[in-house]
């Protein structure tokens, strides 16, 4: 279950990194159409994250083990949620300026949140 768990939070690392990469791409462009591996890398990031939160979960029933923090998670999958939602609204006319920013700064809030809250 260990192997699953880091395969899929390398999945999850490399997604988040197509979506911030593709998004970062746009900050000098004219026309702000979305890549596919950001679009991808959106819906990757969620579904991998929903999969290691259900490891997760798994691994929390034996003794010893961490619990999971579901104040964090309920947080993570709402900014997850708020990602995706603007990606896929944006998908097909491209990311006006404020999208552009909103989608940039709530993926650093997520990043941040994975990474600095314990």
């Amino acid at each position: 279950m260990e192997q699953v768990r880091l395969v899929l939070k390398l999945a999850h690392f490399i997604s988040w990194a197509a979506l911030f990469g593709g998004v970062l791409t746009l900050s000098g462009a004219t026309e702000k159409k979305l890549a596919a591996s950001a679009v991808w890398g959106a819906r990757l990031a969620f579904v991998t994250g929903l999969l290691l939160i259900g490891i997760k979960e798994m691994l929390a029933k034996s003794p010893g083990a961490d619990p999971v923090n579901h104040m964090k998670v309920g947080i993570k999958l709402l900014l997850g949620l708020a990602v995706v939602g603007m990606i896929e609204a944006s998908r097909k006319k491209g990311l006006s300026g404020g999208m552009h920013l909103g989608v940039i700064a709530v993926s650093v809030l997520a990043i941040a949140v994975a990474v600095f809250w314990k």
